[in-house]
């Protein structure tokens, strides 16, 4: 009976080209700032059942990784399939109506194949933001405090850029909570879009565990103080250049961080016990998500891709926030539910944001556009094992990273594409990059050969 499911489910995903519900819903789930502090990912701190049900549901990413580590330009790139260069996609702020106004995007594509496409909370870094490429405008909830402790909101409203300490826990209604109403929004949404005989391509962007990390108390409850501790590589990775670090300016914006200099352990205990807390708020919603679609019997018809938009530093290597080329800061969760493929399984290929795009034409019997530059994993659906992708390519600002099974290599280059200088981690002996290697002469060869590597791929993406 299983297998016989099984060839029944891929026969149905296999002619997606008849219009309707043929085709398979979409539940693309977008959270921001989220890296792999995931239950199923090996965190045993986290609390995250929910997102741990769906990675039993389908297939889980290991080693995925977002195109460059800031929100507006990875979501850009994401939602394009088109990689970023030293002078295309570099800032929270970018669009890609303004950076690649030919390009398609997914819900445009979608929408073009018959989906009726939604976008609920953060999607693409602005509303505006190709917003007529979805079937209805992009919904975000409006006017909601970032805070709900009378404190935090006193001092928010004093202070020009409206923030105030960067966490909070206090005892309110998570649905008061931004996130809360984005999931009641979608829970709304889902119900509708249920009825119609036209496929849906649902987009529902939660906000957390992004800066500040507010959470309600019974989140926070799920960490006790004794159970956090400050990173292992709570210092600057040695030998590192210049260019690997930053100022950690984004949180240095609220109100209580210092300017400069480390943050107090306290403050750096509270960061990281706030972050998890807000993980496991978001993780609740999803959850609401989830069992909507069951209960609604949508489970199995509909697709659900679950991403985090890129990593984020918990004082690894003394850095907040993202903004790096470390690891830490563009490894991201990636977890793929589809209808009759294997279930409760994951996979160590190296995998990159840019490879979404394809992978969703593949798994819809769809022509893919020719300005797509990933490469589809779909194959990775039937067997996790049967690795293509040999390396991931990062980019952030003029820095280049190339990830292989055991390596992470970086170039900087200036103004004139001249380079600057490298790192180079070992990932077998130095999984957490505390030591760069790249100037030892025994590793003289491998640099070379991993340099022509990087910037052969490097030149080539236009």
């Amino acid at each position: 009976m299983i297998r016989l499911f099984i060839k029944v489910s891929v026969l149905c995903l296999v002619s997606l080209q008849v219009s309707g519900k043929s085709q398979p819903n979409i539940l693309f789930i977008a959270v921001d700032d989220l890296r792999p502090s995931i239950g199923a990912y090996g965190d045993e701190l986290a609390v995250t059942p929910n997102i741990d049900k769906l990675v039993a549901q389908g297939t889980m990413f290991k080693q995925a990784f977002a195109s460059v580590p800031t929100c507006g330009a990875s979501r850009a790139s994401l939602m394009t399939g088109i990689r970023p260069t030293a002078k295309r996609f570099l800032t929270h702020k970018s669009q890609v109506q303004l950076e690649t106004p030919n390009a398609t995007t997914i819900p445009k594509y979608l929408k073009e194949h018959g989906y009726h496409g939604v976008s609920l909370g953060k999607v693409f870094h602005t509303q505006t933001d190709s917003a007529d490429h979805w079937s209805e405008a992009p919904w975000r909830p409006k006017n909601v405090n970032n805070y709900h402790d009378p404190k935090n909101v006193e001092i928010a409203k004093s202070n020009h850029s409206g923030r105030a300490y960067p966490y909070e826990n206090y005892d309110y209604d998570e649905l008061e909570h931004k996130d809360g109403m984005i999931a009641t929004k979608a829970l709304s949404e889902l119900r509708t879009l249920s009825k119609k005989d036209q496929a849906f391509f649902l987009a529902v962007g939660f906000a957390r565990p992004h800066l500040p990390f507010n959470a309600p108390q019974k989140y926070w409850d799920l960490y006790p103080e004794e159970k956090i501790a400050l990173p292992s590589n709570y210092f600057r990775s040695l030998y590192a250049p210049k260019q690997a670090f930053h100022n950690s300016g984004e949180l240095r914006s609220y109100y209580g961080v210092p300017k400069k200099g480390p943050v107090s352990d306290e403050m750096a205990l509270n960061l990281k016990r706030g972050y998890y807390a807000s993980v496991s708020l978001v993780d609740a919603q999803i959850g609401r998500l989830l069992n909507e679609i069951e209960n609604l019997g949508l489970d199995e018809n509909t697709i659900v891709i679950l991403w985090g938009d890129h990593g984020w530093q918990l004082g690894e290597h003394k850095l907040w926030n993202k903004h790096s080329n470390f690891k830490t800061s563009t490894h991201a969760p990636l977890i793929f539910s589809v209808p009759g493929k294997q279930v409760n399984q994951q996979t160590d290929a190296l995998t990159e944001f840019v490879d979404i795009f394809p992978t969703l034409c593949d798994l819809l019997g769809l022509p893919k556009p020719e300005q797509l530059q990933g490469e589809s994993v779909a194959h990775l659906l039937d067997d996790p094992n049967d690795h293509k992708n040999t390396v991931a390519f990062i980019q952030w600002k003029s820095g280049t990273t190339m990830f292989t099974e055991q390596y992470a290599y970086t170039e900087w280059f200036d103004k004139d594409g001249k380079f600057l200088t490298n790192m180079l981690y070992d990932h077998k002996k130095d999984a957490d990059e505390n030591v760069n290697v790249a100037q030892k002469p025994e590793h003289k060869e491998l640099v070379a050969n991993l340099s022509k590597a990087l910037n052969t791929k490097r030149l080539a993406i236009k």
